[in-house]
């Protein structure tokens, strides 16, 4: 099919099956509005070209060079993006269900409200992409994605493998990472507030000098991960896996480690003070030199941690198991309060 047909076809509404266009000069057509079924652009030539609120099922873009292309509001499904080229592309409130985008480029491309629905990304690079409102939801593999100096504002992206992706000098501003494998990766002295990392494994990844204020690391492996450094109030541990962690001169101010797991952790010289510890077991850990003033540890296991030259002011040590716990100044902490554990005592008369 040439260019003077496929633009005829597009302009009657007709549906075009089947259609080969490997190869073809298709730079700056106007194909918006059209219905591709089973098509075919490898190779096509499609700078600057429109596919604006197209729906396109089963289609082959291999190679296509889709520079400046506009797709917005197009929807795509099962069709294929190897190695093809978006970028600068604008595929705002574009959808792409089940597509194949291995070693595709999105450099510089708008993907604001758009959707990757089961797409495979691996070796895409969408470096220095503005992605808005983006998704990425149970990608079939993220391999080795690019998103250095890309723009995640609310961006989410659930249930990926982001082992082997790059992140450097991408800006974090309310983004959605959770149920996601991340270990590994080095956050040092990136802005990531506001982030959510829910049940994400961060196993052994750097996140020294961060600002990780606000984070949300519910339930999240961190394990052998280090936050040395970090800086962020009222950042959430709920839950989380902090089996070698270390927090060494962190100022964590007013965050929540509640019923956390903590072995073998280092606090050394952070700043944690309002901090919650409620329910958690912080065993053979070290807060040397803390600041925990008004920190709670209530009902949390502190066996064998160490707390020696810890400024305790008002810390609360309520019902909290001390077996082999080393104290320097305990004298300004709060040991157990009688009422409140009458009140947890209480079992009302049947």
């Amino acid at each position: 099919m040439t260019r003077e047909e496929l633009l005829e076809s597009v302009r009657k509404g007709q549906v075009l099956e089947r259609a080969c266009l490997d190869g073809v000069d298709l730079a700056g057509a106007e194909l918006g509005g059209g219905i591709f079924e089973g098509c075919t652009f490898v190779g096509a030539r499609l700078q600057g070209a429109s596919f604006r609120e197209s729906i396109l099922t089963t289609c082959d873009f291999s190679d296509a060079v889709l520079e400046d292309a506009s797709l917005r509001q197009a929807t795509f499904h099962g069709s294929t993006f190897t190695r093809a080229n978006f970028d600068g592309g604008d595929l705002t409130a574009s959808k792409f269900l089940a597509c194949d985008f291995s070693a595709a480029t999105l450099r510089r491309a708008t993907l604001v409200v758009a959707q990757f629905l089961e797409a495979d990304l691996t070796n895409a690079s969408l470096e220095g992409a503005n992605l808005d409102r983006f998704a990425v939801l149970s990608p079939r593999s993220c391999k080795a994605l690019d998103v250095r100096r890309a723009r995640l504002k609310q961006t989410v992206i659930l249930a990926a493998d982001l082992t082997s992706a790059r992140f450097e000098g991408a800006r974090f501003e309310l983004a959605v990472l959770n149920d996601c494998d991340l270990s590994g990766q080095d956050f040092r002295g990136m802005s990531l507030t506001l982030t959510q990392f829910s049940k994400t494994k961060l196993l052994g990844c750097n996140f020294s000098a961060a600002d990780v204020s606000q984070c949300n690391f519910h339930e999240a492996d961190l394990s052998d991960a280090t936050f040395e450094g970090a800086t962020g109030k009222h950042v959430m541990f709920l839950g989380a896996k902090l089996l070698r962690t270390s927090f060494v001169k962190a100022s964590l101010q007013g965050s929540v480690f509640n019923e956390c797991i903590m072995a073998a952790g280092k606090c050394n010289d952070a700043e944690l003070r309002e901090c919650m510890f409620q329910k958690a077991t912080v065993t053979a850990s070290s807060f040397s030199a803390a600041d925990l003033s008004y920190a709670d540890f209530s009902h949390a296991d502190i066996s064998a941690s160490d707390f020696s030259g810890a400024t305790l002011f008002r810390t609360r040590f309520h019902r909290s198991i001390e077996k082999d716990t080393v104290f320097t100044h305990r004298l300004l902490a709060l040991g157990e309060d009688a009422a409140l554990a009458e009140a947890e005592d209480f079992v009302p008369k049947a």
